[in-house]
């Protein structure tokens, strides 16, 4: 087995057949999953299968997969910034804004992934639900009926930030509500990322940490986001 990476969920090829791979929790350190292919394409498999020497992080094999699809709303997401004059308390301090902004990604990037890891029972439903909830609007041209699921999505969501240290105490609430609901519907444009768990993980990690990193850190968001989406 190679060593450990990490401590979260690793992907390795085990003794799995070729379309297969198994998850192991603590960087390697715990109990396998059985074999499976995890909601990962073949050229992933392929690619652990290739590397038998490393415990795949979840995160990176995640990014190689969706990079080509969460680009286009990284570039949307940075077409414009606004200044955000009120809503945003003066509670964080970093030596600078580059420590700040690192800091606060990792923070929210790690809740994402704690609370939307697919090997575990309580993540896989909760990325199952938001799954099936985006599934009717993904494709729809309603504005009304997009913007009423992005909401219920929204709240979800806010509830899971709320506790990720930082947040709840730097961003009005109502701010944050409406932020997380343009991130959303950003993120929903793309519907191959919410298409299995590990999809919607990082859909919502790639989506979320910048922009709320640069509200606390800079007290900046992208033209718009400040007014909840559909509004």
């Amino acid at each position: 087995m190679a060593d450990k990476n990490g401590d979260g969920i690793v992907y390795h090829r085990s003794d799995c057949g070729d379309d297969y791979v198994r998850m192991y929790g603590g960087g390697g350190d715990c109990s396998g999953s059985a074999c499976g292919t995890w909601g990962l394409t073949s050229e992933a498999i392929k690619y652990i299968h290739d590397h038998p020497e490393i415990n795949h992080r979840a995160e990176d094999i995640w990014a190689m997969e969706f990079a080509p699809i969460i680009e286009p709303i990284i570039n949307k997401i940075e077409d414009g910034y606004e200044k955000v004059e009120a809503g945003v308390i003066d509670a964080y301090h970093w030596a600078d804004a580059n420590a700040c902004n690192i800091g606060v990604t990792a923070a929210i990037t790690a809740a994402f992934v704690a609370a939307f890891e697919p090997v575990q029972p309580e993540g896989a439903a909760a990325s199952t639900a938001l799954s099936l909830m985006a599934d009717p609007i993904l494709y729809t041209v309603d504005k009304a009926e997009k913007a009423a699921v992005v909401m219920e999505m929204t709240k979800i969501l806010t509830d899971l930030l709320l506790e990720v240290p930082f947040v709840s105490d730097s961003i009005d609430h109502t701010l944050l509500t409406n932020i997380i609901s343009n991130c959303l519907g950003e993120s929903i444009k793309k519907p191959e990322l919410w298409a299995t768990p590990a999809g919607v993980g990082i859909a919502l990690g790639a989506a979320f940490a910048p922009v709320l990193a640069d509200l606390i850190c800079t007290k900046t968001c992208p033209e718009g986001f400040t007014k909840a989406f559909g509004g």
